[in-house]
Order: structure tokens, then C-alpha cells, then sequence
């Protein structure tokens, strides 16, 4: 093309030829220019994808690795939840349970719980079908979330065996970001050996109290608890400006019982004469055995003194009936003295001296019979 160019003359030579030759030059160079384009390109994304790869690789064992150390952690919280001897419950707000120990997990009983992958704490602990309620059963939760602050209460809880269990309940709440209560931490320590042993003690301390103030032969009041109920009738008299009498109370001929029958005999009578004077009682009324057959009655008076005439000859009524012995009938009588609060007396011990120098005056008269007490 060259030596045309030079040997013939301009007008003979092929310019279009020329121009198709520049034309495919510079369609290859710009074929070749997109292909460096299009493999640098290729190039590039192979390694941001290595790199995404190699990223998503290294994500992928940061979240394993998290996951195992999440898993380890969990695997260590309930171990030591586990090893906790009382309860450990977490509790959302919907009463669902995230979160138990092995000690908690005792209460479980599948019959009770409608969704073993989310199980209530009422359906676990008491085996109902709705949260507790009423002054019995206080729901830690709710005061929790009304109060937003820690709560301890008293619950009686059924085991899956059907064992009843005290548990004492200590919520401490957990809130959200806002300062909303979003679930509780509840504790529950198991009280029932407590309870058993306070009851025990409760019993035991009754049993002594009545001891102490109770005849153990007639099972009445004694005479310390006569002397500190007739202080409290005078405070009372005191006040209201009542009237009270003490009736002093000895029954005929008792030792002759004792010498002839025996005191098996003797313990009877005392025993059915404590119980005929129970029987002529107001509940604001006290009787008690002094000592041997003696029994004293503090007795309030409201409508005047002659109240007291139909209350003295129903009890020698009653001691008069005859009381079984042995298979026999046993006859006896009493002798009665009475002393008038404030007439008589200002003080348990002279009141006390009083009814019983009018009984001694009632035996001398003839005896089966009552005498108010007289100055002269």
C-alpha cells in the first residue's frame, strides 16, 4: 500500500481501503481496551469476593465462637442456679419462665403445664390455670411491677408428688431501659420444716401456758389465773363503775369421800363438780379450783345484786345431784360465801378473805347453803 502510494499518482491510489484498515485498527484496539477493561474488572470482583468469602468465613467463626461462648455461659449460670439449695425462677411479665433451677424444676408436673416450652409459674408452683391472687396467695410478679421493688411473700406450694410445701418468695425485678419492670428473679426458700417446728414450739408454749394456769386434775383455771382475772374484773369495775362478786365455794364433808371411797373417788367428784360449775357460767364469768375442794367464781354483776341469788342456788342444785362413783351414786353439798367488789373490798385478797369467811359462816349455819359476807 505504501509503494502505490509513492509510484502512482494520488488520484489512482484506494483511499477507502485505507479508511476500513484505520477503521478495524482501532475497532480491535478498542476491543482489546474493553477486554483489559472487562478482565481487570472480573479481576476486581474475584477479590471482593475472596475478600466477602474470607470475611463471611471469619464472621462465621466469630459467631460460632460466640455462640459456644454463649452456650458455655448459660451451661455455667445454670449450673450455678442449679447448685443453689432454694428455687431460682426467672419470670417475664406475661408469667412465662425463661429461666429455672433444678430445685424448681421438682414442682414441674407435665398434666398441669398447657406449653412445655413456654411454662407459667402458676401452672409449675400451684398448678393452676391463672396467676395467684388474694391475700393467700399475692402475686410477687404483679407487686413487683406495680411497686418496682424487691417483695417477699408466703406461699403454700404443691409438690408433683402431692406434698404441701411452704416456700417463702423473694421477687427482685429486672427492668428495661425505660425503668419498666420487664421480669422477675424469684427465690424461693423452702419454709415448711420452719413452719412444722414453729407450730410444734406454738403448741408446746399453749400447752405450758395452760399449765401453768390451769388445774391439771379439773382442767379449770388455777388459782394464779383466778387472782389475775379478778384484777382485771376490778380495773373493769373501775372504769365502767360495775359491780363484782367473788364466790368462794367449799365442798361438805369432802375428806370423809377421800378416808371412805379413796381418792380415785375424791378426784372424781372434783373433777364432775368443776365441770356442773363450767355449766353455770357467763363467758364473763371465770371459775377455778383453789386447792383441795375448794373453787372460786369471779362473777360481774349488772343489774344489781339479786342477780346473784339464781345464780348460787342453781350451783348448790348442781353439786347436789348425785355424781356415779364406782358404779354408785354419790351424793354431796357445798357451802358457799360470797363478797361484794367494792363493798366488801378493794383488793383480790381481801375480797378473796372475805367470801371465804362468809362460807366458814354458811358451814356453821348448817352447811348446803351460801352466805354474803358481813362486817358484823
Amino acid at each position: 500500500m505504501g509503494d502505490s502510494l509513492l509510484i502512482n499518482p494520488l488520484s489512482m491510489v484506494d483511499l477507502g481501503g485505507i479508511g476500513n484498515i484505520w477503521n478495524m485498527t482501532c475497532l480491535y484496539v478498542l476491543l482489546f481496551i474493553l477486554g483489559i477493561y472487562l478482565l481487570v474488572l472480573y479481576l476486581l470482583m474475584w477479590r471482593k469476593n475472596r475478600q466477602f468469602r474470607e470475611f463471611n468465613a471469619k464472621l462465621k467463626l466469630k459467631v460460632e465462637e460466640k455462640t459456644r461462648d454463649i452456650q458455655e455461659r448459660n451451661t455455667f449460670l445454670q449450673n450455678i442456679v442449679d447448685g443453689v439449695s432454694d428455687s431460682v425462677m426467672v419470670i417475664n411479665s406475661d408469667y412465662s419462665i425463661s429461666l429455672m433451677n433444678r430445685v424448681a424444676r421438682k414442682l414441674w408436673d407435665e398434666r398441669h403445664i398447657e406449653d412445655p416450652e413456654r411454662p407459667k409459674c402458676y401452672e409449675i408452683s400451684h398448678n393452676r390455670t391463672s396467676p395467684c391472687d388474694g391475700k393467700e396467695h399475692p402475686c410477687p410478679l404483679q407487686l413487683a411491677i406495680e411497686s418496682q421493688k424487691s417483695n417477699t411473700v408466703i406461699h403454700k406450694h404443691f409438690t408433683a408428688q402431692g406434698d404441701d410445701i411452704y416456700m417463702e418468695l423473694t421477687a427482685i425485678p429486672m427492668t428495661s431501659v425505660d425503668g419498666n419492670v420487664t421480669s422477675i428473679i424469684e427465690l424461693g426458700h423452702d419454709i415448711t420444716s420452719h413452719i412444722v417446728t414453729q407450730d410444734k414450739l406454738e403448741k408446746q408454749k399453749n400447752n405450758l401456758e395452760h399449765q401453768v394456769y390451769h388445774d391439771e386434775l379439773t382442767q379449770i383455771p388455777n388459782r394464779m389465773f383466778f387472782f389475775d382475772r379478778l384484777r382485771q374484773t376490778i380495773s373493769y369495775c373501775d372504769r365502767s363503775g360495775n359491780r363484782a362478786a367473788v364466790v368462794f365455794i367449799d365442798l361438805d364433808n369432802f375428806k370423809e369421800i377421800n378416808d371412805s371411797l379413796g381418792h380415785s373417788a375424791g378426784d372424781r367428784v372434783l373433777q364432775e363438780t368443776a365441770r356442773r360449775l363450767q355449766k353455770c357460767l357467763r363467758t364473763s364469768d371465770t371459775v377455778a379450783r383453789l386447792s383441795g375442794d375448794e373453787f372460786a367464781m369471779v362473777i360481774n354483776i349488772y343489774n344489781g345484786d339479786q342477780e346473784l341469788i339464781p345464780l348460787l342456788k342453781r350451783i348448790l342444785f348442781l353439786i347436789g345431784e348425785p355424781i356415779t362413783v364406782k358404779k354408785s351414786g354419790l351424793y354431796t353439798t357445798a357451802s358457799i360465801g360470797i363478797s361484794i367488789y367494792p363493798d366488801d373490798g378493794t383488793t383480790t385478797e381481801v375480797l378473796l378473805k372475805n367470801a371465804d369467811t362468809a362460807m366458814y359462816r354458811a358451814k356453821k349455819s348448817g352447811r348446803n347453803k351460801y352466805e354474803f359476807y358481813t362486817s358484823t
